[in-house]
Formats: C-alpha cells, sequence, structure tokens
C-alpha cells in the first residue's frame, strides 16, 4: 500500500488510510512516525496537527475493534 502520489494531500489520505488498517501498538507507533514524518517533509503545521489527531484517534479505534474480534473469536471456540 503506497499513496497515490507525493502530494501532502494524498499523503495525508494514505496515512489515514494505515491508521485504520492497525491491529497492534507498534503498528500505531510506526503510524505516529509517519505522522512527524509528514510535518518533517511538508512543513504544514496546521495539516499535521489534524492528521495527529485523526490518526490516533482511528488508530485507537481499529485497535479496539482487533482486541474486540479477537475476544469474540476466543469465546466462539470455547463454546464448542
Amino acid at each position: 500500500m503506497a499513496a497515490a502520489s507525493d502530494t501532502k494531500y494524498d499523503v495525508y489520505d494514505w496515512i489515514l488510510q494505515v491508521a485504520k488498517s492497525c491491529t497492534t501498538i507498534l503498528q500505531k507507533i510506526c503510524v505516529n512516525k509517519l505522522v512527524q514524518k509528514f510535518l518533517d517533509k511538508y512543513d504544514d503545521w496546521e495539516m499535521y496537527q489534524c492528521l495527529s489527531e485523526q490518526a490516533w484517534n482511528e488508530s485507537n479505534k481499529a485497535i479496539l475493534k482487533n482486541l474486540e474480534n479477537e475476544s469474540t473469536k476466543s469465546k466462539s471456540k470455547k463454546n464448542c
């Protein structure tokens, strides 16, 4: 998976897609590094702030959803 182009808007969207696909804390850490690299490359503080908040929230949602799915799977195995 990669950004559609090198524009800051495509990279922004790509980072959010990566955040939405997180399933572990290590992946979340990598997303945070991508967000920091976004600021380093594009030097756009306002976009960085929005991206940072959105990436944080989306990766949290994705990880929680994954944990809930894992919990459901383990409960269904116990019922068999």
